[in-house]
C-alpha cells in the first residue's frame, strides 16, 4: 500500500548516505523509526483486556491517563498530565474539534467506566476524578463537566450515551434542576442519573415542558409523544 511504499522510498534514500562502521544503522531500526507513534487510548483499545484492577488492592497500572466529558457528553484527553506551562498560557479548549470520536473506542471506554473506588493517594479523586475507565493495567481517570455520561439521542424508547449504549426511555422519570438541565436514570456504576444533553432536550423534550407559578415542572405527554413519534395524552410531573 502507499504507506509502504512510503516508508520503502524513505529507507532506500537514507542508504545512500554511507555512515562510519560504527554508526550503521539496522534497516529494522530505521523501519522502526519512521512509524508513527502509537496514541495512548489507542493502544490501551486495541489490547481488548478486560478489568484487572479492583478497588485499590490491584497492582499500580503501567500507565495512567486523563480524559475529561464535557456538557454535551463528548470525550477528550484533558491536560491533567500534559507538561507544566506558563501561567499566561491560553488554557486548554474542549471542543468537537479536539474530542475523540471513534465509536468502537467509546462504546469500550464507556462501557468499561465506573466510580472510582481506588484508594486515596492514588484515585486523584482531590482533581476531580470521580470515575475510571480500566484498561488491563491501565486506568483511565474521567472528570466531568456535569455527570459521567450524557444522552445525546433518544431512538425507538432508548437513550443513547455512546454510539450503541444505551438504558431504556422513561419519559415519567425526566427531573430538571434549578439550573434548567434536564436529567434521566443511568446505570449505577455511571452515577444512577445522567445529564440529557441540550440539543436533544430542545428537539424532543423541552416544547413540552411547562413551569407552573411554584417553579414545578410538567411533562405534556401528548406533546412529547408527538415530538417522539408516539401514542399517548396528558401530563406527567
Amino acid at each position: 500500500n502507499m504507506t509502504s511504499l512510503l516508508r520503502m522510498r524513505n529507507v532506500r534514500f537514507m542508504s545512500q548516505f554511507v555512515l562510519p562502521a560504527q554508526l550503521q544503522v539496522h534497516p529494522r531500526l530505521v523501519h522502526s523509526c519512521l512509524r508513527a507513534p502509537a496514541l495512548p487510548w489507542r493502544r490501551c483499545f486495541s489490547r481488548g483486556e478486560g478489568d484487572s484492577v479492583k478497588g485499590g488492592r490491584g497492582t499500580r497500572p503501567a500507565r495512567e491517563y486523563f480524559y475529561y466529558v464535557d456538557l454535551h457528553g463528548r470525550l477528550h484527553l484533558d491536560e491533567h498530565d500534559e507538561p507544566d506551562v506558563q501561567a499566561n498560557a491560553r488554557p486548554k479548549v474542549y471542543n468537537i474539534a479536539t474530542c475523540l470520536k471513534e465509536p468502537k473506542f467509546l462504546d469500550f471506554f464507556f462501557k468499561q467506566m465506573r466510580a472510582n473506588d481506588l484508594d486515596e493517594g492514588r484515585a486523584h479523586k482531590e482533581e476531580g476524578y470521580g470515575f475510571l475507565s480500566p484498561c488491563g493495567r491501565e486506568l483511565n481517570f474521567v472528570r466531568a463537566a456535569d455527570t459521567a455520561v450524557v444522552f445525546t439521542q433518544l431512538s425507538e424508547g432508548r437513550l443513547f450515551y455512546a454510539p450503541t449504549l444505551s438504558v431504556h426511555y422513561d419519559k415519567t422519570a425526566l427531573s430538571v434542576s434549578d439550573e434548567g438541565r434536564v436529567y434521566h436514570p443511568a446505570p449505577n456504576a455511571l452515577g444512577g442519573h445522567a445529564l440529557v444533553g441540550s440539543a436533544l432536550v430542545d428537539a424532543q423534550i423541552a416544547p413540552a415542558i411547562t413551569l407552573d407559578e411554584h417553579g414545578s415542572f410538567f411533562l405534556d405527554l401528548e406533546i412529547h409523544d408527538t415530538l417522539n413519534g408516539e401514542g399517548g395524552s396528558g401530563k406527567g410531573n
